[in-house]
């Protein structure tokens, strides 16, 4: 079985970062259009804000920045706004992430006082993650393939191969995956499996 690189396996991760991402933005379309809010559409909302604070904030990310991040600004000063922006965008994740969450536990209690704030809240989100990712893979990841060595690529490629998180030594691959298929089956079609 051959194993992926790092930057197939980074961009295969932003395909299901951005997947949980359109569904949550889509949820959210649908419970401002107010059709029939449910308990159900706050499960998979919830599911989904768990997926996107556990998997891009405590393992994409700090893996991006102490390997490929890190290995680029040694090689190069080219990339050095992009990284800052980006590594400044991995700073404040946590805290937004807390803001898009408190956000929806005020819209899932008094939702006709607070719907319309946790559908900006989460809009805000989804574009600032879409320009985040879009800046790694039409900027970064062409300059990595330019810059950086054979050596390089073999430690960075190491580091996003293994399926435990160096940084928190939690078996990281299994838990993400059976996370993902939760999100799948809790959301209603057409984004999942969920009964609508």
């Amino acid at each position: 079985l051959m194993k992926l690189n790092a930057i197939e396996i980074i961009r295969n991760e932003h395909r299901s970062i951005a997947a949980v991402l359109d569904g949550l933005r889509y949820l959210a379309k649908e419970l401002q259009a107010d059709r029939h809010r449910t308990d159900a559409d706050f499960r998979a909302i919830r599911a989904m804000l768990h997926y996107l604070d556990v998997y891009p904030e405590r393992f994409h990310h700090p893996k991006e920045d102490r390997y490929l991040f890190a290995t680029i600004r040694g090689a190069t000063h080219d990339a050095d706004a992009a990284l800052t922006s980006l590594q400044d965008d991995h700073a404040r994740g946590e805290e937004r992430m807390l803001h898009l969450m408190r956000a929806a536990i005020r819209a899932e209690c008094e939702p006709t006082k607070f719907m319309s704030e946790f559908i900006a809240a989460v809009e805000r989100y989804v574009d600032d993650q879409w320009r985040h990712m879009n800046l790694e893979e039409e900027t970064i990841l062409p300059l990595s393939k330019q810059i950086l060595s054979e050596s390089d690529w073999k430690r960075i490629d190491t580091a996003f191969q293994s399926n435990v998180d160096p940084l928190v030594g939690i078996q990281a691959g299994k838990a993400f995956d059976d996370l993902f298929t939760r999100v799948v089956n809790l959301a209603p079609a057409p984004i999942g499996l969920g009964s609508d």
